[in-house]
């Protein structure tokens, strides 16, 4: 399985609210359609503070074949319709992305419900000359603790381009409701930056063959 990560931005004349509102009940039903490929889909909103994006979008894949078929459909004359929605709600010049392979470190698997649960990302930047394996194991290793943990899970990027995030660490947590958000200590984990983002999850089913 291949995942991509999308660090969505909001148009600055429009608020959080209206982004997410276009996304979910315009876009994302406009799109998949067009997107057979895809095996899993999932938006993760931001509901507190400003991290420097609105949604970090999880696009997963069951193999390169389909990751290359989509973005071929995006980059063609049939994802035409899809880049001209994008500009009605995204500010597309500050997106970024990469691609990676997603570790279960704790809990259930993806395909499993946790039931209620409040949703944190946690982002890492390494500090200059700082190991990055050690940021990504150490920070995983770390939030294995945090309190009424349900299910933990690391993004490894391995593809990085030009319009990469500044991120050498994606942690994803449930944990459960009303839980106190993981306060990971950012001086033992050799990070320069550290943001801790909360955020709603929202998942389209997809048809399976």
């Amino acid at each position: 399985m291949i995942k991509t990560l999308a660090f969505i931005v909001r148009r600055p004349d429009i608020t959080r609210a209206a982004f997410r509102n276009h996304y979910e009940t315009w876009h994302v039903p406009f799109a998949l359609p067009l997107l057979p490929m895809l095996h899993k889909y999932v938006r993760n909103h931001v509901v507190d503070g400003e991290p420097g994006f609105d949604c970090l979008t999880e696009f997963w894949y069951p193999d390169r074949a389909a990751l290359e078929g989509v973005m071929t459909t995006l980059r063609g004359k049939a994802g035409e319709p899809i880049r001209a929605d994008e500009l009605r709600f995204m500010d597309k010049l500050n997106n970024a992305f990469c691609a990676g392979d997603e570790t279960l470190v704790l809990g259930p698997d993806r395909e499993a419900d946790v039931g209620p649960s409040e949703k944190f990302v946690v982002l890492a930047r390494a500090r200059e000359g700082g190991s990055v394996d050690a940021l990504r194991n150490t920070l995983a290793s770390e939030l294995r603790g945090t309190s009424d943990l349900l299910r933990l899970t690391a993004h490894v990027p391995w593809s990085l381009g030009p319009d990469a995030p500044p991120w050498d660490a994606a942690v994803e947590l449930w944990l459960a409701p009303a839980a106190k958000p993981p306060r990971p200590s950012i001086a033992p984990l050799g990070a320069e930056t550290l943001l801790v983002v909360p955020v709603e999850e929202s998942e389209t089913a997809l048809p399976r063959p």
